[in-house]
């Protein structure tokens, strides 16, 4: 078993099935796509970093995806929220909660749009 196929595999039941939805979602994004374990959680490139996905301490019942350049995202949907980080933005997936994946693929679809314009 690999690294992020062992790291999924030790969360719970309910942030596992985001966490398979997540990757599948960012995985179909493109095909050029590539999957890294990579600062203790699963990371995601794009010609140069573009989300992660983690469980923080604080907010136990979220599975969190982080995109690298979130600042510069257009956060039309409303779903990304700033934290600490001057760059980072975190879509935040609730495992109490119905979650609207085509609101999630659209950020995902913009992130990779966004590397495109900004790696040329």
């Amino acid at each position: 078993m690999d690294q992020i196929e062992n790291y999924i595999q030790n969360q719970s039941e309910n942030h596992r099935i985001i966490y398979y939805k997540l990757r599948e979602l960012i995985l179909k994004a493109s095909p050029k796509i590539v999957e890294k374990f990579s600062y203790q959680c699963p990371f995601y490139y794009y010609r140069k970093p573009l989300c992660y996905m983690y469980t923080s301490k604080k907010k136990k019942e979220k599975v969190l995806l982080g995109f690298c350049q979130g600042v510069q995202l257009s956060n039309e949907q409303g779903i990304l929220t700033a934290i600490d980080r001057k760059q980072i933005r975190i879509l935040e997936v609730n495992t109490n909660k119905k979650t609207d994946w085509l609101l999630v693929r659209e950020v995902l679809n913009e992130a990779v749009l966004l590397q495109e314009i900004l790696y040329n």
